[in-house]
């Protein structure tokens, strides 16, 4: 069954929220991202290394895939 959701929203929450994550982690390194209270919702097992490169090496090509994309979308 095809999805219900527009591409182009989807593409562009993903754009919208990358750009939030990275406001959040603004002037933050990798010890105080460690120590923010906020992360501590009973993720105990969450690998904030893991998390960390996932923003830093992962996320800024998600972002250029998904804008091509949406590029693409709306050509």
């Amino acid at each position: 069954m095809p999805s219900r959701h527009d591409p182009a929203d989807a593409l562009a929450d993903i754009i919208e929220n990358a750009g939030r994550v990275g406001e959040y982690l603004a002037g933050m390194d990798r010890e105080a991202f460690a120590r923010d209270g906020r992360l501590r919702h009973a993720y105990d097992r969450i690998s904030l290394n893991v998390i960390w490169d996932s923003v830093h090496h992962d996320l800024p090509g998600l972002v250029a895939e998904a804008r091509q994309a949406l590029e693409r979308l709306r050509a």
